[in-house]
């Protein structure tokens, strides 16, 4: 058996997993139904076929000796029928994944292990269920994510008849981020947790603050609840474990994505060892790696709300010659609304400055057609 890596998924998340992990030898596989898939591009071996379809599910297994995903909304069932000893080759493992991809187990999950979550209720039928006070918040239970399958309920006519979770909505005065990475050997890390803002339309991340300018006891408070789910968990690999802060300084826990995420994409070069590299550390038994950190400024590149087409970016020529600001173009070959396309990472001398270039960035540049 090869010292591969297989990967589900092919977009800019298993792009930059292989990116890390070259470097240790490994050849990685990837099986993404889009043969113009970012991380199809710096494979070794390719499988275009839909995500779990049984026999290339074999294949990926058959050619690697650990298999990883870049997303949860995957077909578990699939990989245990895929591959007998996936326990010792799937991170994370399938049960975490299953955890994760309900919102309302997860929530019940949550709340019986003492983590800090919002009120909520789970509901099959949310057109005939007692409601709760209005607004309210309505998640999607399945299939969500990137603040997609998340609602404000003003009204009864907001309401989708659909399996959901209604939780209380909270008055939110910030979001954090802790990305917390996990090895075989229990060894735990984090980054200093991030703070988090919003695109007003989509509800996607915009723009990513490390550390978070919030209150220290309260970031202290995120990163002990985030190794502490990674322990109780058992998770191997990368982590990213998202809070909300109330105006009244509570914390409670938004999403979990068991994966890198977009919230730790700075530490590419905010990091001396990436959420990436760690990531692919953990899955293939090695240790993850004490680091050092920069404070750093992320901003996404968003397609525009109004564009569907061939992608292309404007207006980035004048930033290519600073040596603190680091453009990463996806390769997308279309763009749609909001679509992720890119990520910037700047790293000046101060947090202040660097919001004063994003601020610059994100009004200058641009991804249309």
């Amino acid at each position: 058996m090869s010292m591969g890596i297989g990967i589900i998924g092919g977009g800019q998340l298993g792009q930059m997993m292989i990116q890390a992990g070259i470097s240790f030898g490994y050849q990685f596989t990837v099986l993404d139904p889009d043969p113009y898939a970012p991380a199809h591009r710096v494979c070794s071996q390719h499988l275009v076929t839909p995500f779990f379809e049984q026999e290339s599910l074999g294949r990926l297994f058959d050619q690697s000796k650990w298999v990883t995903t870049e997303f949860e909304h995957i077909d578990c069932a699939a990989i245990e029928s895929a591959c007998e000893d996936h326990a010792e080759k799937f991170f994370p493992s399938t049960s975490i994944i299953q955890l994760i991809q309900d919102k309302g187990t997860q929530f019940e999950w949550l709340h019986q292990n003492g983590f800090p979550i919002p009120r909520f209720t789970i509901e099959s039928d949310p057109c005939n269920t007692p409601l709760p006070p209005f607004p309210f918040v309505q998640k999607d239970r399945t299939g969500g994510y990137d603040g997609r399958g998340v609602r404000m309920i003003e009204q009864i006519q907001d309401i989708l008849n659909r399996p959901s979770v209604f939780q209380t909505k909270l008055d939110i005065a910030a979001e954090l981020s802790i990305i917390v990475v996990r090895d075989q050997y229990g060894s735990i890390l984090t980054y200093a947790p991030s703070e988090i803002e919003t695109h007003p339309l989509s509800n996607m991340l915009q723009r990513l603050i490390s550390p978070a300018r919030v209150d220290p006891r309260i970031a202290n408070e995120a990163v002990e609840c985030a190794k502490s789910l990674a322990h109780q968990l058992k998770m191997i690999g990368t982590m990213a474990v998202e809070f909300f802060i109330t105006q009244n300084h509570e914390l409670y826990i938004n999403e979990i994505a068991p994966r890198p995420h977009n919230s730790g994409h700075h530490t590419i070069e905010s990091a001396t060892c990436s959420q990436f590299q760690q990531h692919i550390r953990a899955i293939s038994n090695l240790p993850v790696q004490p680091f050092e950190e920069k404070p750093a400024v992320m901003i996404n590149l968003l397609g525009d709300p109004s564009g569907v087409g061939p992608a292309s970016i404007q207006g980035w020529e004048p930033y290519l010659r600073r040596p603190d600001v680091f453009f990463h173009w996806y390769g997308k070959r279309f763009t749609s609304p909001f679509r992720k396309m890119g990520h910037v990472t700047i790293l000046c001398d101060s947090i202040s400055e660097s919001m004063n270039v994003s601020d610059e960035i994100l009004k200058t540049v641009s991804v249309g057609v």
